[in-house]
């Protein structure tokens, strides 16, 4: 079994309290966490499984871990969250079937989270533990710290780290990009995330018009998130022209689910297990025969030319 990591919120200490199950299943990683709010004092465990394929067969049995490891049953819990994308196509539709199973045995409602929302809190203050271990918390750096960083600008405080404009960017297969912009001040919890998939041009167009972009000298405080800004090519350069370091390790692991749920759950969002559903972006999940024919001479041409034969599937400007 993957080792247990303990995380503890350091917000929102008055909240009421509240016990919910959080799976993440979109990414080539399985990730299961419970969470608990008792009388202002925050935690949970999460268990991440490696990366690989038919990750998303390993939720059950991570889902029973981690309640062992929290030692809390089923019974005890109030909610459960799940991803719901966008992401790969398998693994929502088991996240949320596991989800609406636990939700309709229980009677509990269920708390759909975007993933990119979930990806969004790594520009937050959020402290954990990395081992499964009794000792004190603290903070896990870079990757829940708001990294991207401008030159000359200096690192935001932690208190200060939800005011950043946030601009997510999440590989989406087929030479296109799922992406967001969370503006400074943004409610989190809005009922429509406004979550666009198109080409590598597409994301940057818009990226190019977000306020603290266009006056680095004023809003200069921007976070750059998501394996976007690694595995596309224009978007790293992109990057370092405006001299801005990306978190592309952030993904919506399943304690970024449950911290964001809670939220979603405050903010009146929970829905019946019969209600819930993924969040489908785009119907296509599949480049057809004559796509795909052009993708491969395309790789060729670039393998021919010394470039990675991956990058003409993460670029299109």
């Amino acid at each position: 079994m993957p080792a247990a990591r303990r995380f503890v919120d350091a917000a929102d200490s008055y909240a009421p309290d509240l016990t919910l199950l959080a799976i993440g299943t979109s990414t080539e990683q399985c990730s299961v966490a419970v969470w608990a709010r008792r009388g202002g004092i925050a935690e949970g465990f999460v268990i991440d499984s490696p990366p690989g394929p038919g990750q998303s067969g390993l939720v059950l049995g991570l889902v029973r871990d981690v309640l062992d490891r929290a030692g809390i049953t089923k019974t005890r819990l109030d909610a459960i969250a799940f991803d719901a994308g966008p992401g790969a196509f398998t693994g929502l539709r088991v996240g949320c079937g596991v989800a609406q199973g636990l939700g309709f045995a229980l009677d509990r409602p269920l708390v759909p989270v975007p993933s990119l929302s979930a990806i969004a809190v790594a520009a937050e203050p959020v402290f954990d533990m990395a081992a499964d271990s009794g000792g004190a918390s603290s903070p896990r750096a870079p990757v829940l710290v708001a990294p991207a960083v401008r030159p000359g600008t200096g690192n935001a405080s932690r208190a200060g780290a939800r005011a950043w404009d946030r601009l997510v960017a999440v590989d989406a297969r087929m030479q296109e990009l799922y992406w967001t912009i969370i503006p400074a001040g943004a409610d989190p919890c809005a009922p429509v995330l406004d979550i666009r998939v198109g080409s590598a041009g597409d994301a940057l167009r818009a990226f190019d018009g977000c306020r603290a972009v266009r006056s680095p000298e004023e809003d200069g405080r921007v976070a750059l998130l998501g394996n976007g800004f690694v595995r596309c090519d224009a978007l790293r350069a992109w990057a370092q022209q405006q001299g801005l370091e990306a978190d592309v390790s952030a993904w919506p692991s399943a304690d970024r689910i449950a911290i964001q749920a809670e939220r979603l759950w405050r903010h009146g969002r929970a829905v019946s297990a019969a209600q819930a559903a993924p969040l489908y972006v785009r119907d296509k999940v599949a480049l057809d025969a004559t796509e795909q024919a052009r993708l491969r001479e395309a790789n060729r041409q670039r393998a021919a030319r010394g470039a990675s034969p991956d990058a003409a599937a993460r670029n299109s400007r």
